[in-house]
């Protein structure tokens, strides 16, 4: 028998195996090249004392020039703090007022939606219009809320269409039910895609889809009408989770984040037709979508407290975010002043030691 005939077993050795196949633990990936070099640590020192500056900066300004006005508030009639109250003779309030609050909930689902219907279920002068994603949900939500004091009214609104269809279905809204006076944009999480349970490139997709175009479509749309009668309350449900998620999370937490960003900017500019806007900022609350991504559900309050204090801030004014809990707004813009050193070096340790399961 020749020797080629000969067949020899050898192991592979390490060095055969290709990287990234589970055979390296993660601190072996760890290279002299992702040090940063010394020019761009010297930016990041520079950075963070910027960021000190301007921190106490803020806080001074905070404790000696907001806090003094925030007690005077207190002792201001509540009438005189309405909404309606700040406009001038040429506002065009007398539909609004006269017709009473008509409240446009987007993105119903029974565990987030449902809540913030409950909150104006009450109000006999109050009439309700819950947009959800498919007619199932829509009969579901009529059947639910058809015995209570306010008018429940309920249409079809899938946020992943076209911006121009939303914005119809939006218009057509104000024109039947309105003129509306609040809007509660509740869609942005995979709620909406209840078809395939695994986060992949299609889910990511629908996240643009809904968050971005479907939201911005809605609100924008909204916003247009409340700006003709110079009034309106909007609240937006965003996650200043850019640097608060795990880095498996980047399509979930990147197009929330866009939510904040937008309705930050919104803010501003609706305060000048006399249109108040809030964003709510919640951690995780115990519902399917924090179970879906690992989270330890029980941990954190429910849809009930969130919706009480959305519809406090929607109506007292005055309050920018809706944070739940306390402790969640402080960790977020405690680490929003990270350098983005220390933020890449979060990231990555959240991504490994977080909430567990890859979703994107």
């Amino acid at each position: 028998m020749s020797d080629s005939s000969v067949t020899t077993n050898k192991p592979k050795s390490n060095a055969d195996t290709p990287r990234g196949c589970g055979s390296k633990s993660d601190v072996d990936s760890f290279t002299f090249r992702r040090i940063p070099p010394i020019g761009y640590t010297l930016q990041n020192i520079i950075i963070s004392i910027g960021t000190m500056i301007s921190s106490f900066a803020a806080l001074c300004f905070t404790m000696f020039c907001v806090l003094p006005l925030s007690i005077l508030r207190r002792s201001v009639p509540a009438r005189t703090l309405s909404l309606a109250a700040t406009t001038g003779k040429d506002f065009k309030l007398d539909e609004v007022l006269t017709r009473g609050k008509v409240v446009l909930v987007v993105g119903v689902t029974p565990e987030m939606g449902y809540d913030i219907i409950m909150q104006y279920a009450n109000d006999k002068d109050t009439t309700i219009i819950g947009l959800a994603q498919t007619a199932e949900m829509v009969q579901d939500m009529r059947m639910a809320f058809q015995n209570w004091p306010a008018i429940f009214q309920a249409e079809v609104l899938d946020l992943s269409s076209s911006p121009e269809s939303t914005a119809r279905i939006i218009q057509d809204c104000d024109k039947k039910y309105g003129p509306i006076s609040h809007i509660y944009a509740l869609a942005g999480c995979p709620n909406q895609n209840n078809c395939n349970p695994h986060w992949g490139m299609d889910t990511t997709i629908d996240l643009v889809k809904i968050n971005v175009l479907g939201v911005v479509s809605v609100v924008l749309s909204i916003y247009e009408c409340m700006k003709s009668r110079r009034y309106g309350k909007i609240c937006i449900v965003g996650y200043i989770s850019e640097t608060n998620s795990p880095t498996n999370m980047v399509s979930h937490a990147s197009t929330k984040s866009f939510m904040i960003t937008f309705a930050s900017m919104l803010r501003v500019r609706a305060s000048t037709s006399n249109i108040d806007v809030v964003i709510a900022d919640p951690d995780f609350i115990n519902s399917r979508i924090a179970k879906t991504i690992g989270a330890n559900a029980a941990k954190h309050a429910g849809p009930q407290l969130m919706a009480v204090l959305m519809k406090e801030a929607v109506e007292m004014g005055g309050v920018g975010v809706v944070n739940l809990p306390i402790t969640h707004s402080v960790k977020v813009y405690a680490l929003r002043a990270l350098n983005p050193i220390c933020e890449e070096i979060w990231n990555w340790t959240a991504m490994k030691v977080g909430l567990g399961k890859m979703t994107t």
